[in-house]
């Protein structure tokens, strides 16, 4: 009995000293009587916001560094991985691969949910099921629900009766969980309730919840009924950038799950933020001022293209409910006279002032070679509830154009092949009367543009019994070599014609109106056969085209079927817009910080844009 006693008072010591050097021991720490956080049943995970729809290379991938950093136990996102919009399977998986190389990075688990650019048509839909197994789904994970939808189920915004079948029966089995999160991309309670989300948004009343969405590139947070909604700004997405006061930024959202419900902080790539950057009502005193100033001048048409000085009426608007005080300059134009150079003004709260503008040319008068005039302008406001002035800048152009441009009829027929030898005029010279040598517009990174001698095109349109011809002669001192892909992530050229009757053609802006002109995107290959085409099965039936390299950058001819244009028209057609776009990359394709896109004329899509430019009339 000694010896078992004996063994036994030794164990116990051997325990009691094993344990005491585990023990947690306070006693001479100097500390806030606050218990310790430390709840075992607490857990943290991190969102991620749009990567796509303009992707900012290398943001994504700086965030999957950040994170292993951070260590949350998952990540979600709410969707826009990829480009999308396209039906060609091999391209998916390239645009997948990236993305997975990506993620591939991260030391946790991700979870996947699709937005518009990752589910942009019926194939898309086809392909993300047979990928990832399905578009929308939940998990349980200590006692809270994630429920993941799919807002373009099918495309576009919408959620199917199935699958708001499925998000009832996963609610109300897990109708005791202490807290739901719910993730889709498109913030359907702010832009469609009544596909869907109605039905959805019932079924959550009284229940602790939480939601998240993306796709605007703008954060907002905002309280409905109880629940807290978060649309989230971007991590790489398309941004201006402005900063948390106008909720642009690139961001992670870092959740910690606690006995009290979620906390929520947003961590900046460049630093971290609190959940109310910022709230609804701070959100609604910036949106009414920011874009309530413009400065802004209807285009100077001309019959033809010589330019001898004119007067034009430049309007200067507030529409804001404060008064602007207000500078503008305008930039050095080598070709222009423009008077006056530069003024101060204010203007009162609601009101407009007409400053009128003289231009007179210095030097040539073809109206092809001078630039438009850009005035650079800033308002500053004072803003009493935000204890702040708020400064907007705007850019604005005074643009010379010619009204109408002559469509001739060809005598001959074209072989679509990119060689241009049916172009050619007296001489062997290339007959291409229209140059580009300074774009109506430069989009992305607009400072990357050298001059002509860096990228410029020219072309020509032309058109016979059967076909629109288009010709492009596009000069480039560094071509871009890369596998095919969309071409505005590498060198390339899009071709964009509304064939529509007037008032629609002239007013057009293409953002919204995919389906109502030809939208021809190619990239250069060696060979005609080879050329890239993105999206080709929505080209008007029987069109042509060519896209091939050549050792000053590339040439292309397009061939459009005249019966697409007649059909448009309703009649045998009178006239067309066209604009041509050449996207320039001196960088790694889908660098963007070192690509410009030069637009013949402003980008239809854009406010540049103007009613009418670039109209062609048949001769």
């Amino acid at each position: 009995m000694r010896v078992r006693a004996l063994v036994c008072f030794v164990s116990a010591a051997i325990l009691l000293s094993a344990a005491g050097c585990r023990r947690d021991d306070f006693s001479d720490a100097v500390r806030t009587p606050q218990p310790l956080n430390n709840n075992p049943d607490n857990f943290q995970f991190a969102v991620v916001a749009d990567r796509h729809g303009g992707m900012r290379p290398k943001v994504f991938d700086e965030a999957m560094v950040k994170l292993n950093l951070l260590q949350p136990e998952f990540v979600m996102c709410v969707g826009d991985l990829i480009s999308g919009y396209s039906e060609d399977f091999p391209e998916l998986d390239k645009q997948w691969a990236e993305v997975n190389a990506s993620l591939a990075k991260l030391k946790m688990s991700f979870f996947y949910l699709p937005g518009n650019h990752d589910i942009s048509n019926a194939k898309m839909l086809e392909y993300y099921n047979r990928r990832f197994g399905r578009s929308y789904y939940h998990f349980v994970y200590r006692d809270v629900l994630f429920l993941c939808l799919n807002t373009e189920d099918p495309p576009d915004t919408q959620f199917s009766k199935e699958q708001i079948a499925y998000a009832a029966g996963v609610l109300a089995k897990n109708a005791d969980v202490r807290h739901t999160f719910i993730f889709m991309h498109k913030p359907m309670w702010q832009n469609d309730p009544k596909r869907g989300w109605t039905a959805l948004e019932k079924l959550l009343v009284g229940r602790p919840c939480t939601i998240f969405a993306g796709h605007t590139h703008r954060y907002m947070a905002d309280d409905r009924d109880g629940r807290r909604y978060f649309i989230l700004a971007t991590t790489g997405g398309a941004s201006a950038l402005r900063g948390g006061e106008t909720g642009e930024f690139d961001h992670l959202v870092w959740v910690t799950m606690t006995d009290r419900g979620p906390v929520i902080a947003n961590l900046m790539l460049a630093g971290i933020g609190d959940q109310s950057i910022p709230t609804r009502e701070t959100v609604e005193l910036y949106e009414g001022i920011l874009g309530k100033f413009s400065a802004t001048s209807a285009p100077i048409f001309l019959q033809g293209d010589k330019f001898e000085g004119t007067t034009t009426p430049l309007v200067l608007k507030n529409g804001s409910d404060y008064e602007m005080k207000i500078h503008g300059s305008f930039a050095p134009n080598d070709s222009l006279k423009i008077e006056p150079a530069l003024f101060d003004l204010t203007l009162p709260a609601k009101s407009e002032r007409k400053l009128e503008v003289k231009l007179a040319p210095t030097g040539s008068t073809n109206v092809n070679s001078i630039p438009p005039a850009v005035l650079n302008a800033s308002s500053v406001a004072d803003v009493p509830k935000l204890g702040k002035q708020v400064r907007q800048d705007v850019t604005s152009r005074i643009v010379l154009d010619r009204i109408l441009f002559p469509c001739p009829r060809r005598t001959a027929a074209v072989q679509v092949d990119g060689k241009l030898d049916e172009w050619q005029g007296p001489g062997g010279a290339l007959n291409l009367r229209i140059a580009c040598e300074q774009p109506g517009q430069i989009q992305m990174a607009a400072d990357s543009w050298a001059g002509p001698a860096d990228c410029s095109f020219r072309f020509a349109v032309e058109y016979d019994d059967n076909f629109l011809y288009v010709a492009v002669e596009t000069i480039d001192d560094r071509f871009q070599p890369d596998p095919p892909r969309e071409p505005w992530t590498r060198d390339g050229i899009e071709l964009r014609l509304d064939a529509r009757p007037d008032p629609q053609r002239s007013a057009g802006r293409g953002e919204g109106e995919k389906e109502q002109f030809a939208f021809v995107a190619l990239c250069p290959a060696d060979s005609p056969a080879d050329t890239y085409c993105f999206m080709r099965e929505k080209l008007p039936e029987g069109t042509k085209f060519a896209c091939v390299k050549t050792p000053k950058g590339h040439n292309t001819e397009v061939a459009i079927p005249v019966k697409y244009l007649d059909a448009k028209q309703g009649k045998a057609w009178e006239a067309f817009r066209l604009n041509i776009q050449v996207d320039d990359f001196d960088g790694a394709p889908g660098d963007n910080a070192a690509a410009a896109q030069l637009c013949w004329r402003p980008d239809w899509r854009y406010e540049a844009n103007y009613a009418g430019s670039g109209t062609f009339v048949k001769k």
